[in-house]
Order: C-alpha cells, then sequence, then structure tokens
C-alpha cells in the first residue's frame, strides 16, 4: 500500500453465516479457543471477496486487491473479479478473518452435559457467574445478533437484579 494515498482506500468485510463448529477447551494457562471452517464456508469466503471486489469496481475502485495467495495480487477489471470465484483458493487458511460472534460457545440448556449456561443465564458450575452474549446461542443466527444480544442481556440484567 502507498501510504501517501491511505485516503483513496477501503476496506470493506462480508459477513458469512458459517456452519462450522468451534470449541472451547481449558488450556494450561487461559481457555484455547478452535474453529475450522468448512468447505463450504470456504466457498462462501471466496464468493464474499469475489462480490466486495465487484462492488469496488462498480463503485469506481481503479484497483482491488483481493488478499489471497494463488490469485492476481490486483485486479483492475470486472471480468478478472468474476474469476476469482471459480480460479480463488478453496484453503481456510489463504483467507484473513475475525470472528466477532461465537455462537454456541457456552450453549443455554437445562443439561450440563449438553450446555454450559443454565435457563436463567447462571453458569451450570459456578453460581454467580451469568453469561449474556452470543455465546448462549445454540448456534450460528446468520444474521447481525446485535438486537438479540441487546434483548437477551436485558432479560439477564432484571434476573440478575431480582436475584
Amino acid at each position: 500500500m502507498r501510504l501517501a494515498e491511505l485516503d483513496r482506500y477501503a476496506v470493506w468485510g462480508a459477513a458469512l453465516r458459517a456452519s462450522a463448529r468451534g470449541t472451547v477447551r481449558p488450556g494450561p494457562t487461559r481457555p484455547i479457543v478452535l474453529y475450522s471452517l468448512t468447505d463450504d464456508d470456504v466457498k462462501k469466503a471466496r464468493r464474499a471477496v469475489r462480490i466486495l471486489g465487484d462492488v469496488l469496481l462498480a463503485a469506481g475502485a481503479r484497483e482491488v486487491y483481493p488478499g489471497v495467495p494463488g490469485f492476481d495480487l490486483v485486479v483492475r477489471d470486472r471480468a478478472r473479479m468474476a474469476a476469482f470465484e471459480r480460479e480463488g483458493s478453496l484453503v481456510a487458511s489463504d483467507y484473513s478473518m475475525s470472528m466477532t460472534h461465537l455462537f454456541g460457545t457456552a450453549r443455554m440448556g437445562s443439561d450440563p452435559e449438553r450446555s454450559v449456561v443454565r435457563p436463567d443465564f447462571r453458569h451450570h458450575a459456578t453460581e454467580s457467574l451469568y453469561v449474556a452474549d452470543s455465546s448462549v446461542f445454540p448456534g450460528n443466527l446468520g444474521v447481525n445478533p446485535q438486537i438479540a444480544i441487546m434483548a437477551l442481556a436485558d432479560v439477564c440484567a432484571e434476573r440478575v437484579a431480582r436475584g
């Protein structure tokens, strides 16, 4: 990237409804979070890169940097960007990602063998620990969970306040 042109760069991201399931396990000093994309998830990521690149070019961008090894470093036309969906890598580690909502990592339920948090938001093993975020959901919602998380946190806060 040319720093003198930083005001002309845009970074966009895509929200994917991944089908992969992650795990959280105790580690020697901190929890270990493991998450591996499925083959279908990688195809969704590849399509997302293609669509975002196409949108940027259609909006007037002169260059798009897909950032995926094995494909053009710079794409300057929509036809070449369209080729990314056919030619882009299908290796999960070739895609830079950040996971923002770890759905289902502390699932809510009655059975401590199958869930981490009770239906009243309390942790099964730690009486005074409450969890009120997307980790208590059974899985990925496929949409931005902001409103659902806020509603869940409100219900949890009321229960905690009541004692």
